[in-house]
């Protein structure tokens, strides 16, 4: 079918008349398409039913009913040499897994989905190899994903996803016509080359199909050139249906490499499917023997003194000792010792170590919180070479297939600066000042009287989740006030640049020194603690829930065991705990979460009215979820290798420490 390809249709609603299907299906092979798909619009799935708060609580279900997994529509076949294409629309990430195994044992050969958020797309891109086409709704004005140009070209370059344009919908209303047009010339300037875009009528009646080559003449109302346009129902179509087709295919290629450690292994995880491999029992056996090899590479791995490796580039510069006074100078000659001994035994060492760096340095109050500042360092380095790496490739690609061909060319329409972040922020603050002044919510404190008790490490890693918070909360169809209490401006500054735009006189969250029981009515606040007797039933709407500004990832000297309850009984308010236990199987990890996940999971339950399985499943991590038997073990015991060896460099530097002292 596809060595004689000349058009393609992958989108054909099917509305439950099965004549009037086949004889869509009739109409567009008279047309001239070769190829037709039929869209079975599963919609919204694995969507929480939203409950009506005037019915009657309903009944428990049985047990044997709770673990029923919902299944996938039969699809529409018209013939065998006819593709079936099903459309379902992503609500949130934790789906996307569950849709797989859905799709599985389904006979769909193109699966199109409608993503309602970035994040979303990103997770299909990333995880969702089973996934074809990116569409969008046709009754949507403006989509919120359609702007990121960049997580577009990723999706679409990267990651072999097609976006699809829909033109039925603009032969029904104007204002439909016009949403199409604008959303259209968006995505296409994006893809100025034009690849990865196909155009499909999603006709439901007769006078909804078009022609192949009518197809062609509408792209040009998107400011396509009229001699680009065959691509979107002919050369883009074959693309789709070569990736659909490639996953019914048995590709099988030999390659005979040494590999000696997990490093080189990664490099070919590209070009074969490893999973597969792995089911090979030969293969297997030697991946095995390679991996055994790479956890006892650090059992093994003796603490080596090799001199010290930190350049005089890399030591404080002479502008940053004049901030300091005589008695931090010896402190900082102190620090400069801990990180020449780091660098002679460790070999994940940073090659740049800036000002900034040796500030945040100065702040780990044991060697141990250096060392890990140390590998810190590194991982930002290493990351930030990836990236650059990955950007000066895009950038090269890009160049390239603009010099080819530049499809964007205006035909007189005005194409709208929707992508500017500028309009962007100024609509998120709008839509967060319409919320307060019309909307009763919930409000969400961070109580930031812990802070500066933390180590360096974790002032950081709280922060960075405090400005996630607040970007997450902007960006909602109904913000939450958020305060931040008990804030201290002390802190280093380093520290504090996380949540500059916070401090701003323009931000509209609240940063005060005050407690929150001077700001807000102590009857309505609700402190949220692991560690309190009462379970948090229900949200009503008008609380004001308190939340320790503390990171969950290490236990900290300075902090309290149970912090957050002993600053709810200080403060004498209202304590209460998530009901973890009553909704989820909790099986390992300790149940502190991050400051993300208990706001997101607050704003799920108010708006799915008070639906906890959904909200809790939704966004507590998968690892809490499983038990150390159903984990990876061989990760673990990698990571448990390289906590030993860097034991055992910690008594070798305190050794060394006390040998020059």
């Amino acid at each position: 079918m596809i060595k004689n390809f000349q058009f393609a249709d992958l989108n054909i609603r099917f509305t439950g008349n099965k004549e009037k299907t086949i004889n869509l299906v009739k109409r567009a092979i008279r047309m001239g398409y070769d190829s037709v798909a039929i869209n079975v619009d599963v919609g919204l799935f694995f969507c929480p039913e939203l409950k009506n708060e005037e019915e009657p609580p309903s009944k428990k279900r049985k047990k044997k009913e709770i673990g029923n997994v919902a299944t996938l529509p039969e699809p529409f076949i018209v013939d065998e040499k006819l593709l079936d294409l099903s459309l379902l629309e992503r609500q949130d990430s934790t789906s996307v897994f569950r849709l797989q195994q859905a799709l599985k044992n389904s006979k769909y050969d193109i699966v199109a989905v409608r993503p309602t958020s970035l994040d979303i797309l990103n997770t299909i891109a990333k995880k969702g190899t089973f996934v074809d086409i990116i569409t969008t709704d046709k009754s949507e004005g403006r989509i919120c994903w359609l702007t990121r140009s960049k997580a577009l070209q990723n999706a679409a370059f990267e990651d072999g996803l097609t976006f699809e344009i829909v033109y039925s919908p603009s032969l029904k209303d104007r204002e439909t016509r016009r949403n199409l047009i604008t959303n259209s010339r968006i995505l296409l300037n994006i893809f100025s080359s034009g690849k990865g875009v196909i155009i499909s009528s999603g006709a439901e009646d007769l006078s909804e199909l078009r022609g192949p080559y009518d197809a062609m003449n509408i792209t040009v109302l998107f400011g396509v050139d009229s001699k680009y346009a065959r691509k979107f129902v002919s050369e883009n179509a074959v693309n789709v249906l070569k990736r659909c087709s490639s996953r019914k295919t048995l590709k099988c290629t030999y390659i005979e490499v040494s590999i000696d450690n997990e490093d080189e292994l990664d490099k070919y995880k590209e070009v074969v499917n490893i999973d597969e491999i792995k089911k090979i029992d030969l293969f297997n056996d030697q991946i095995k023997k390679i991996l055994r090899k790479q956890i006892n590479r650090f059992y093994d791995k003796e603490v080596i003194w090799k001199g010290i490796a930190l350049e005089k580039s890399n030591y404080p510069s002479e502008n940053f000792y004049k901030n300091y006074n005589e008695e931090l100078k010896d402190r900082i000659s102190l620090k400069i010792k801990e990180v020449e001994i780091i660098s002679g035994f460790y070999e994940f060492f940073p090659t740049k170590i800036s000002d900034n760096d040796w500030s945040l340095l100065l702040e780990c109050n044991n060697i141990k919180e250096t060392l890990d500042q140390i590998k810190f360092l590194k991982q930002r380095e290493l990351q930030r070479e990836k990236e650059n790496k990955k950007k000066l490739e895009n950038k090269k690609n890009m160049e390239i297939k603009v010099e080819k061909q530049n499809l964007f060319s205006p035909v007189g329409i005005n194409m709208l600066s929707i992508g500017n972040r500028k309009n962007r922020t100024q609509i998120e603050k709008q839509n967060y000042v319409s919320s307060l002044l019309l909307n009763e919510t919930p409000k969400i404190v961070i109580d930031c009287r812990y802070i500066p008790d933390l180590s360096i490490r974790a002032q950081n890693l709280t922060m960075s989740q405090i400005k996630y918070v607040a970007f997450e909360n902007r960006i909602r169809k109904e913000p939450w006030p958020l305060c931040l209490a008990n804030f201290n401006d002390s802190l280093n500054e380093k520290v504090l640049r996380h949540v500059d735009f916070l401090r701003c006189n323009q931000s509209l969250e609240d940063c005060t020194e005050k407690n929150y029981t001077e700001i807000y009515d102590p009857s309505k606040i609700v402190y949220l603690s692991p560690d309190s007797e009462n379970e948090l039933d229900h949200i009503k709407g008008d609380e004001v829930f308190v939340i320790g500004g503390i990171v969950d990832r290490v236990r900290e000297h300075k902090i309290p065991k149970h912090a957050s309850l002993e600053a709810a009984m200080k403060d004498n308010v209202k304590s209460v705990k998530l009901p973890l236990d009553k909704y989820v199987k909790w099986k390992s990890g300790t149940k502190y979460l991050t400051l993300t996940a208990v706001v997101s999971i607050l704003q799920d339950v108010y708006d799915t009215n008070n639906d906890w399985t959904y909200s809790l499943k939704k966004n507590i991590p998968v690892r809490n979820l499983k038990s150390s038997e159903e984990k990876n073990q061989k990760a673990k015991d990698f990571h448990a290798s390289i906590r030993e060896f860097d034991r055992r460099v910690l008594v070798e530097i305190e050794k060394k420490l006390s040998e020059l002292s």
